[in-house]
């Protein structure tokens, strides 16, 4: 265990020489706004694996200088939780990131796959998953906790060596680079702005436009006062309440207690506080929210054309689907193709890949039928 700033320091040495180091966090995350870190795993390769103990170390400078520099890999599954969680450790924006979960999906894997299902496939080692719901906290760790920690990172480097080389083999690398590189925005992983955090509330969608400056209040309020209290948002009013208050807007505790969603306990503990969040959202005028597309059966059916076309070619050429968009991003291209505003697949890579075919396809210059030896959806009359 690394719990002195001078041997992080040898080890995050040892990182820029070798351009690369392997990454992952272990906290708990359960009565508390933010994760509580436990441990942060390095690996430089098979044999040289180091545990940061982050409840005896308050230095991470070195750290922060290899999560900042362009010239040291970042090798981690799954990244954006973990680079989220070092940032707020380390104040250092990561940049040059290799996420091993979103490389696979150019490789013919799926984008999806756990840490364990791709070191089995790539590697052909099995990891044990025992320890995910240990205590991090809790000192001494246990042989079984070090060696489970130690295993998130000790083949990520190799891993990355084996992506690499099939996605140049089958010459998706450069998409694979630019997909990865737009892990490198900073804003990716700093706190989320209070103000905004009512878009996610869960029912916002029943509300009308003019209770928006309400809820987007008293959601702010909510989310302050979580980090305040270091408590998770639910502990101190749930979005149910949330949802109830900014539609009746009360202006009295009484009328706060008639509220069914109310519970008494929120009244006596929150309840002028809620008033007054009300009182402020009360002259906000939002922005109505973007209202789910009503479509016609018409859009329907050249949406499942669309979706039938980008997956056949997804399947077909290795690139796992999901990586390409949702059906919302496969609806955009097809329905708002010559919007000011681009579609997800009609940028960067994606449009290369299927974006500009599809809208040959939408335009009738080009055929969609079944074909080729997998019997998927394929285009012909592309030189036509």
């Amino acid at each position: 265990m690394i719990n002195i700033p001078e041997e992080l320091e040898s080890v995050c040495g040892e990182a820029r020489e070798a351009g690369l180091i392997g990454l992952d966090t272990e906290f708990v995350w359960e009565r508390t706004y933010y994760p509580q870190l436990g441990v942060v795993q390095i690996s430089i390769g098979e044999d040289r694996c180091y545990l940061v103990d982050t409840l005896a170390l308050d230095d991470y400078r070195a750290l922060a200088g290899v999560l900042e520099s362009s010239d040291v890999v970042k090798i981690l599954h799954d990244s954006p939780q973990d680079l989220t969680i070092l940032k707020r450790l380390t104040g250092a924006s990561p940049r040059n990131i290799f996420d091993t979960r979103i490389a696979a999906g150019f490789v013919g894997l799926r984008a999806s796959l756990s840490l364990q299902d791709l070191t089995r496939f790539l590697l052909n080692l099995s990891l044990e998953k025992t320890e995910t719901r240990t205590d991090w906290l809790k000192r001494p760790l246990s042989d079984k906790q070090v060696d489970y920690a130690i295993n998130d990172v000790r083949y990520l480097p190799a891993m990355r060596e084996k992506l690499l080389d099939r996605a140049a083999k089958n010459g998706r690398l450069a998409w694979m680079q630019q997909e990865l590189g737009e892990l490198d925005d900073a804003t990716a992983y700093d706190p989320r702005d209070p103000e905004e955090q009512y878009t996610r509330v869960k029912g916002v969608g029943r509300l009308s436009d003019r209770d928006l400056g309400t809820l987007q209040s008293v959601t702010a309020w909510r989310e302050r006062q979580a980090e305040k209290r270091d408590l998770p948002r639910r502990h101190v009013v749930s979005d149910e309440v949330l949802v109830a208050v900014a539609k009746i807007r009360p202006k009295t505790i009484g009328k706060l207690r008639q509220i069914r969603a109310v519970q008494p306990t929120v009244v006596d503990r929150y309840g002028h506080d809620l008033l007054k969040a009300v009182a402020d959202g009360a002259d906000r005028k939002l922005k109505p929210l973007p209202k789910p597309s009503q479509s016609t059966p018409h859009d329907d059916v050249r949406v499942e054309f669309g979706l039938a076309f980008v997956r056949g070619r997804a399947i077909d050429e290795g690139v796992d689907p999901a990586l390409i968009g949702s059906r919302s991003d496969v609806r955009d291209a097809v329905l708002n193709g010559s919007a000011e505003q681009p579609a997800r697949l009609m940028s960067g890579w994606r449009r290369e890949f299927v974006g500009d075919d599809l809208q040959r396809v939408l335009r009738g210059e080009c055929a969609l039928r079944i074909g080729g030896k997998h019997g998927l959806p394929k285009v012909e009359g592309l030189n036509a």
